[in-house]
């Protein structure tokens, strides 16, 4: 993902089905409803980090736990700040792949 800049952010839409993936709102108008998951017609959707489950733990992207990623931004370094509502924390997700609580 290429960053614009240090102010480079995204709403993410929720994917049923994929509860902690991360999607952002972009691509909404590009997926369609079937059997309570949304499909993108264009690309495959791939979860970016977490594991399936809500939860709070900073580990390997498989490994980490988040609930209700909301928004992301991206630096110039290309980490990934994760807004993770439930959790009152802002998540950091680096490129050697590990998710830490930056900020609550």
């Amino acid at each position: 993902m290429a960053s614009q800049g240090p102010n480079n952010t995204h709403n993410a839409a929720h994917v049923p089905g994929q509860a902690q993936g991360l999607l952002p709102e972009e691509f909404k108008d590009q997926l369609t409803y079937g059997l309570g998951d949304f499909y993108n017609v264009e690309s495959v959707i791939k979860r970016l980090a977490g594991n399936g489950q809500r939860g709070y733990v900073d580990d390997d992207l498989d490994s980490a736990m988040f609930d209700r990623p909301k928004s992301f931004a991206v630096d110039y370094r290309e980490n990934v700040y994760v807004a993770d509502k439930n959790n009152y924390t802002i998540k950091k997700i680096t490129k050697s792949s590990i998710v830490k609580c930056r900020a609550t």
